[in-house]
């Protein structure tokens, strides 16, 4: 995935923009968040992201590392509530838990 961003900052032209939306965690220190991203990780590896779960301030650092000049950023949806059950509970669209935004970066 960011090898595909990084090269999608590459071939635009200078003014052009990136529109894309990306799943979101909602905060890393919230109780919420901390408990999704437990259940997650007791998935077995066929499930497993090779990438990080970012929150909107991380991602949005990245995009300033990766070049862009601004990053505007919409909620479309936040992260779920957590479960009661200490049992990760979707089988299919695992990251259906976390928030997604649109986003739209100019280079």
């Amino acid at each position: 995935m960011m090898e595909g961003f990084r090269e999608g900052y590459r071939v635009l032209k200078p003014g052009g923009h990136a529109v894309y939306n990306i799943s979101i965690v909602g905060d890393h220190d919230s109780e919420n968040t901390k408990k999704w991203e437990r259940l997650y990780r007791t998935l077995d590896d066929s499930y497993s992201l090779h990438e990080q779960l970012f929150d909107i301030a991380e991602w949005e650092e990245i995009c300033n590392d990766t070049g862009y000049v601004s990053t505007k950023t919409k909620e479309i949806y936040g992260e779920l509530p957590a479960p009661e059950a200490d049992v990760f509970p979707f089988e299919n669209e695992i990251l259906q838990w976390m928030g997604e935004y649109l986003c739209v970066s100019e280079k």
